[in-house]
Formats: structure tokens, sequence, C-alpha cells
């Protein structure tokens, strides 16, 4: 009777197919979305057959219950997909049709980029040295990523021992995510049958216009500390500048590596210079020459540092109205560095004691500074140290409950003024 019924079966044919859900949360045990039907019982009765189209690589259907899931390890990192629900059964209903819906994913964690470089490690002597004419075997490099693991390290660079001079190595490595690292090594091709008495030597000055180069009539600054350190050996030799602020260091190992550097800082001071040279030693017996210059910091650039000492009375690590200032503490008790870029520090020496009020007031110029009390002199002296409090010249304090010794470092900046309290009790 249906014979003919062209309209009729294609309407049938239409499977009608609805998604009673279309959000799932991706932090959840549970990856279920949905049940998929058909819009009539009569043709979900006929048992339709439902895949997907698209959205396969996040999704997945249980054929057995008819339900739409979220895979589980699926990478998303969108809010939303577009799928596509194929539906196809019995011939009375026609072959297949297809329904398109968007889901939406919640909870999605993403991971940050990686954006940190591998690193790479030198086998070996960094600064390497081979005699003239002899096979020179590069002992290579190690690479390893914080995500990626060990790595593959390339390395660039030849050594011709027929000929002196410097030669330099270059390693690369890179990681998945093409974050790329580079490190050197420097090989020296020496002749042992030259003798040298290398020297390294240059002057500690007063850059007194601040342009790095040591001019006509710039004063040496004497008794500055300056600093050696053979990367080969890993020893450290120190010496002070003489009367006209000139240094000197001797080497005896061809093709050695130093480093060169300044002491601390004079006070007041900052470098106008670079802070250190790596140097080669060559087979010559002419000095090289290394000049380190500093310049005068101006008034206005010198920041006032107040330090306050008093008697915490009732140890509540503030100070309360009554409690006196503790006079008369000098030096061996509260000092005060001054860090320049260099690792070292310039003692402010010359400190008045305390005053009547428990007052010490320094200047220090644009460099980090630190507090320190002296536990064992405070102890003889009847006190133990309690609290610090440091109070920036922006007005924010902060306590420093930790450690008697380091209490403060910080960068007074400008024209500033810093306050810093230190609680003392009776012992």
């Amino acid at each position: 009777m249906f014979e003919g019924a062209t309209a009729f079966n294609q309407n049938l044919g239409l499977w009608y197919i609805t998604l009673d859900s279309m959000i799932v949360d991706n932090t959840a045990t549970d990856r279920t979305i949905g049940t998929i039907s058909a819009q009539s019982a009569l043709l979900q009765g006929h048992n339709p057959t439902y895949t997907l189209d698209i959205g396969s690589d996040y999704f997945e259907i249980n054929s057995a219950t008819n339900t739409l899931l979220l895979k589980d390890g699926a990478s998303v990192t969108a809010d939303t997909y577009d799928i596509t629900i194929n539906a196809s059964g019995s011939s009375l209903f026609g072959n297949s049709n297809s329904e398109s819906f968007e889901i939406t994913v919640t909870g999605i964690i993403i991971s940050p980029p990686d954006t940190v470089a591998p690193v790479i490690d030198i086998t070996g002597d960094n600064h390497a040295t081979v005699d003239l004419n002899d096979t020179y075997t590069d002992a290579g490099a190690t690479c390893t990523d914080e995500t990626d693991g060990i790595l593959a390290v390339t390395s660039d660079g030849t050594v011709d021992t027929s000929v002196l001079g410097t030669y330099t190595i270059t390693y690369t490595c890179s990681d998945s995510a093409d974050n790329k690292t580079t490190d050197t090594r420097t090989v020296t091709v020496i002749d042992p049958t030259i003798p040298t008495n290398a020297v390294i030597a240059g002057t500690a000055f007063l850059d007194t216009d601040n342009n790095g180069i040591r001019d006509d009539g710039e004063p040496g600054i004497a008794d500055h500390a300056m600093i050696t350190h053979d990367y080969a050996t890993q020893q450290t030799s120190a010496t002070l500048t003489a009367s006209d602020g000139v240094y000197a260091f001797e080497y005896s190992t061809i093709g050695a590596t130093s480093l060169i550097q300044t002491g601390f800082y004079p006070l007041g001071h900052l470098l106008s210079t670079p802070q250190w040279f790596d140097y080669v030693i060559p087979q010559e017996d002419s000095p090289s020459i290394f000049d380190i210059g500093f310049y005068m910091v101006s008034p206005e650039e010198m920041a006032t540092v107040d330090i306050i000492v008093y008697s915490d009375d009732n140890l509540n690590g503030v100070r309360d109205l009554g409690e006196a200032g503790i006079s008369n503490l000098d030096d061996f008790y509260i000092y005060t560095y001054v860090y320049g870029p260099a690792d070292g520090a310039t003692l402010l020496t010359g400190n008045n004691a305390t005053d009547d009020h428990g007052k010490i007031t320094i200047d220090v110029p644009p460099a980090d500074f630190g507090v320190f009390v002296n536990t064992t002199y405070l102890a003889d002296a009847g006190y133990i140290w309690y609290t610090t409090i440091y109070e920036r010249s922006d007005g924010v304090t902060e306590p420093k409950l930790y450690d008697p010794g380091i209490s403060i470092i910080r960068s007074p900046g400008f024209d500033s003024t810093h306050t810093v309290t230190i609680g003392l009790a009776p012992s």
C-alpha cells in the first residue's frame, strides 16, 4: 500500500538525531556528555547505529549505551568543539542521516609554554691546552632539559695544533620547544719549549669624568683589593693596589685562563669599567693591562639610612611609647655594609656611636645595603637581639624576625631616607 509513496519514505528516513546534553567537565572522572537518540520512540526502536563523522579526535560513542563521551587523555585546549553524529539503520528509514552539535568543555588545564632552554655541561676543562703538533681530541659536552631530559649536542669548530693560538669549540643544543642554548670551550695550542712569565697588571683609578677610560691626571686608588681566579686550578689569589693604584699578578701556566676582578667598592663609588675580565695567559713576557675605574656618587644620589636601637621592654617587636633608645653602641655592636654589583661589600667604618636617643644616621650610595647585629658583643654588653623592622622610603614596613646577622638587603635608591629599627632586650 506504500508503494510509490516517496515523500513518506523520505520523511521516515530522517532519524531526527538528538543529544540530551552538550557540556562536559574535563576534570571529572565521568567523561559522559549525553545520550544520543532519534526524535521518536518508533524510529529509535529500529536500533539505529550512531557514528562520529567529525570530532573523533576528542570524542567517542559508546555503541552499547548510545552515549557520547570525552575521550580519556584527550588534549583539549578549546572551550567548544563542533561534532557531527551520523545515524544509519533499517533501509525502511533511509541509509544515513547526520546532525551537528557544539560541545562545551569546561575545566581545561593548559600547560604553560616551555620557554626554558636546556643546559649544556662541558666535559673536562673548559679552558684546555694542547701542545704544538700534538693531537687534540675534544672531550665534548652533555645537554639536559627539564622537560625533555637528555638531549643530543652538536659541536662546531676545529683546533689546528700546527699553529699556535687560541681556538673555540661551540656546542649547541635545542629542545622540542625550539629553545636553544650554546656554550663554548677555548683551546690554546702552546709550545711547551718556550718559557713564559706572563704578567697581568693594571690600575684601580678614580674616573673623575666617568667615561670608563683612565685619562691624564686621574689618580690611582691605593690599598684596593684585586682578585684573580685560575679556572684550571680553581685557586683564587688577591693583592692590594700600591700607593699609585697599580696591581700585578704573575703567571707561569701557559694557556691558563683566569678571571681578573675588583674586590670591594670604595665607599661612595660605583664602577665605570667592567667588573671583571677573562684572560688567557699568553706565551709572552709583556704585561697585559686591565684598568679598573670608579666614579664618585654625587650627593643627590646618596640615600640616608637612620638606624634606631631601643630596649624592647615588653618583647612585642614594636617600639612602644616610653621604650628608651640605647646609646653608645658603636661599630662593634651595630655595623653596616654597602653592596656593589660585585660579590663583595664595603664596611661603612667610622660610624658614630648611637646618640642619646639610640640613633645613628649614615649616607649610602645607590646600592644594596645590609645592617648587621653583632650578637656576641651585645651579649657582653648585657643585651640580646630581639627584632628588626625595616621601613622603606615609600613608607612600607617589613619585619625581619628571622636573622640577627643580615637584617636588611635592599636598594635605597636615590635621595631617599630609610629607617631600620632594632629592638634589643636585656640578657
